[in-house]
């Protein structure tokens, strides 16, 4: 006898009950091949098809018996779950929008509906549902983790930490409400915090690559590098297919100036998965980095393709042409990034490099400002306003953030920290120290001051390099000179200040710069007369030259090269001598080749090490001609009658200012600058005759003489 219906469910929901399935799916097959449209069978072979996990099959059935019962609650919500899980977005939330409808004081439906509406993006909608399940079930961890998700995604992020919190207070062990939390925290700035949550997360879970990922971010950006690579190693080698811990690992290489072992990183994460803008935009400032600007810009287009709305993508292209010196194109990018975000910091620090570039000071310092606003901590936006407002001559604005230079990423060792104050330019009754910071020019130029100082303390030490102590010694002997060491000076000392920070309250007007008649650094008088004698003896008028500065970033923007030199070397009546550090014979062998002028290298003093032998050759010429180097300044320092050729723009510093042709630094030095576009060797030709004429003061004020 066959079996009704009614048995046939009966029975096949209970082998259903039992986890007997495949027993239970030909029994309720068969009650559908007796009554096609029962609801019933459709429903609960819908049920067993998605436990079988076959959801095609699934939603065909439950979409059929939605039809024969419209107000099925559960039915819609197993459809609209299967459809969510077909990714079938849109049909979901009409399933799950029928339900609400239904039901509209259910929490489960809403909190349903929110996890479609957040899969679609429509997160103001799936916020307000969440909101409204926390309210009715407030002990419901899903609920408030998703909300946090949804909160974060709409950048509020102080609301998802809140919301995290809750859901983490709910289930302590929930690991990923707590990573969530940090990023969270991370975004806001907060790293302590978030390190916490970080380290809960790797205590719960030590190999969660995400977290130790997250955790090397955010030691990252609180500077502490090391850690964060040990941190991000650790990450990539638990996750080496996960393409934001190689981001991660590249930012982290890239902040410790490892940039081609960062764009190595990247390239692994952009070969992961589909290529993120982020990824490819920090690709980019590494190959900045590696000075491969051309490969920058390729770079910065492929993130605009991405993103034609991303303000990051825009400077980074501008960074790469401001690189290629296209800076009209540049700004332009610049602007648009600005236009898209009116909060882009690099954009208002980049855009002011690029103005003062073009020596637009009065135009760079507001936007130097800005980043700097933008950005508390930017050290760098607020010593590059301290540049321009120099370079003006506005020095109580501009010596002001100088100070901020010690917030930079500084080369060479870290600045003295003596048990005592830092000097705030009242008089020491005691001693003060003067310590030496920045390249062998900068400490020549600002010992300029250490005379004043005479003035302001009972006693005055200064610590200088191993290069200038003999020299320092003898030219300001009402002062202790001594070696600038690893540890401390061993007496007592009252108040310390570093040697660039004396201009800060001996230098804060035009009129606080002495008028001097002789250079301040005094050369071996003896050596002098030797070289002067050997130099000058054929009558002769004796010129030094140097043409080179190795600084590691702004060198090749103020460097020349000798052949640039020949309308001077062609002058009659001239003898030449080499000032130039490094090797410089096969140049000078060119020179003699091409002109038959020799321009005489001195074997004994090497123009690197022994400052005391080239500070007595500048002395001995009656003239010194030079670009920005520590050449220059040393000349200038002994009073030797020096020209001084800055560059146009990029590589000009600010200490030859804007517009003065002489310096207020040094008592003898002609400043001159490049026109716009011009070259080296027009700017020597137009200068040469005017080198040659001028009065060179007299033998007797040649310094040593």
């Amino acid at each position: 006898m066959a079996q009704t219906t009614a048995s046939l469910l009966q029975q096949a929901t209970q082998y259903h009950r039992q986890g007997r399935l495949a027993e239970a799916e030909p029994l309720y097959r068969a009650a559908l091949a007796q009554q096609p449209k029962s609801f019933d069978a459709l429903y609960l072979l819908g049920v067993l098809k998605t436990q079988q996990g076959r959801p095609e099959e699934a939603a065909e059935l439950l979409s059929a018996a939605i039809k024969r019962k419209p107000g099925s609650a559960e039915a819609l919500s197993l459809y609209g779950s299967v459809l969510l899980g077909l990714n079938r977005v849109d049909e979901a939330l009409t399933c799950f929008d029928r339900l609400v409808a239904l039901q509209p004081n259910d929490a489960d439906a809403r909190y349903n509906r929110g996890v479609v509406l957040e899969r679609a993006g429509r997160l103001d909608r799936a916020l307000a549902d969440y909101d409204r399940v926390v309210a009715a079930q407030p002990a419901l961890f899903e609920a408030w983790f998703n909300r946090g998700n949804v909160l974060a995604r709409l950048a509020r992020h102080e609301e998802a930490v809140a919301s995290y919190d809750k859901a983490v207070a709910l289930n302590p062990m929930a690991v990923d409400a707590l990573n969530n939390c940090g990023i969270a925290l991370a975004v806001l700035g907060r790293h302590e915090a978030a390190l916490e949550r970080f380290g809960r997360v790797l205590a719960l879970a030590p190999a969660h690559a995400d977290a130790l990922s997250n955790r090397a971010a955010s030691l990252n950006a609180l500077k502490r590098h090391d850690e964060a690579l040990a941190s991000s190693e650790r990450a990539v080698a638990l996750g080496p297919d996960r393409a934001n811990v190689h981001a991660t690992h590249g930012n982290v290489l890239h902040a410790l100036d490892r940039y081609a072992e960062a764009v190595a990183s990247y390239d692994r994460a952009l070969a992961i998965s589909p290529p993120d803008v982020e990824i490819v935009i920090g690709r980019g400032m590494s190959l900045i980095k590696l000075e491969r600007p051309d490969e920058a810009l390729a770079n910065a287009e492929r993130a605009i393709a991405l993103d034609p709305h991303h303000a990051a993508a825009y400077c980074g292209r501008g960074i790469a042409l401001q690189t290629l010196l296209r800076d009209d194109e540049a700004m332009r990018d610049y602007e648009k990034a600005l236009a898209l975000d009116p909060g882009c910091v690099d954009a208002y620090f980049n855009s002011a490099t690029t103005l003062q570039a073009q020596e637009r000071h009065a135009e760079a310092i507001p936007n130097f400002v800005k980043a700097a606003e933008l950005k508390s901590d930017y050290a760098d936006a607020r010593w590059m306003a301290a540049a321009s407002y120099l370079s003006l001559g506005r020095f109580a604005e501009g010596w002001k953030l100088y100070e901020d230079r010690w917030g930079r990423k500084l080369e060479g060792p870290p600045p003295r920290q003596y048990p005592c104050p830092l000097w705030d330019g009242e008089y020491v009754r005691g001693t003060l120290i003067v310590w030496p910071e920045q390249g062998i020019g900068d400490q020549l130029m600002y010992s300029g001051l250490l005379p004043d100082l005479k003035a302001h303390a009972d006693k005055v030490v200064v610590e200088i390099e191993a290069r200038l102590v003999d020299l320092f010694a003898r030219s300001f002997p009402d002062f202790e000179v001594v070696l600038a060491r690893s540890e401390h000076y061993g007496g007592k000392v009252d108040r310390h200040v570093p040697i660039a920070s004396l201009p800060l309250h001996l230098r804060r007007s035009w009129a606080e710069f002495p008028v001097r008649e002789r250079g301040y650094l005094v050369p071996d008088a003896g050596r002098v007369r030797e070289l002067r004698q050997h130099l000058a003896s054929d009558g002769r008028r004796v010129i030094g030259l140097s043409w080179r500065s190795v600084n590691r970033t702004l060198g090749r923007f103020k460097s020349a090269q000798l052949a640039d030199f020949r309308a001077l070397l062609q002058q009659p009546g001239c003898a030449f001598v080499d000032l130039q550090y490094g090797d410089t014979a096969d140049e000078r062998r060119a020179i003699e080749r091409e002109l038959g002028v020799s321009v005489e290298h001195i074997d004994d003093i090497d123009n690197l090490s022994d400052i005391e032998g080239l500070a007595a050759l500048a002395a001995a010429c009656d003239a010194v001609v030079s670009v920005s180097s520590a050449a220059a300044h040393l000349a200038g320092a002994v009073g030797a009658p020096t020209w001084v050729m800055v560059p146009y723009g990029r590589g000009r510093l600010w200490y030859w200012f804007a517009d003065r042709p002489s310096s207020p630094w040094y008592p003898r030095v002609q400043v001159r600058r490049q026109k716009p576009g011009q070259g080296w060797a027009d700017m020597i030709a137009e200068l040469a005759p005017q080198i040659v004429q001028a009065d060179a003061a007299g033998a007797a004020s040649r310094p040593g003489a």
